[in-house]
């Protein structure tokens, strides 16, 4: 029944194409509050990504899907293991994580995909030694958006899922 009148956010960007910044912003800030609150009561979704967020294509909201690999945590380090495709660096470099670092970081990949419609980074060593790079894009991308990108899929010193909430690009109001 969850799937009724929803698709997958990876479907939906296979055949819909890239997002505006503006139904990015919607959809992201979704995404956020949800992971926000997950966080805050100390629960780790380990999968998430856009095969694992349902969007109802008429109104654009969207829920996460798939909590089956999701624990309640009290520690600060993990070393469970984890899909390359939404592993942060740190997991290549020394085969652990936190989870307010693998949030922000599969945060991060989700909005790149949203807005450009392809991952940011191909293999492993792409995660760990390739810069981000912002493709070349149809529409204009705030500074605001481009800023944050850079903060979430950091290769160090990546901005906590609490500072997050007051970047100026979750909390500016879109009409």
């Amino acid at each position: 029944m969850e799937y009724f009148g929803h698709m997958s956010l990876q479907f939906f960007l296979s055949t819909n194409g890239a997002v505006s910044e503006k139904i990015a912003h919607v959809i992201f800030g979704q995404l956020f509050t949800t992971v926000h609150e997950c966080f805050k009561r100390n629960i780790l979704h380990r999968k998430l990504k856009p095969s694992n967020i349902l969007i109802d294509i008429k109104t654009n909201q969207v829920k996460i899907a798939n909590f089956n690999s999701a624990s309640q945590f009290d520690s600060e380090e993990f070393t469970s293991k984890l899909s390359n495709e939404i592993a942060p660096p740190e997991y290549f470099q020394t085969k652990t994580y936190t989870a307010d670092g693998l949030y922000v970081w599969s945060l991060g990949l989700i909005l790149y995909e949203l807005l450009f419609n392809i991952k940011p980074f191909n293999s492993p060593i792409d995660v760990t030694n390739t810069p981000l790079v912002i493709v070349p894009h149809e529409q204009t991308l705030s500074l605001d958006v481009i800023n944050f990108l850079f903060w979430m899929l950091a290769k160090s010193n990546r901005i906590t899922i609490n500072q997050m909430a007051h970047h100026p690009w979750i909390t500016e109001l879109w009409i």
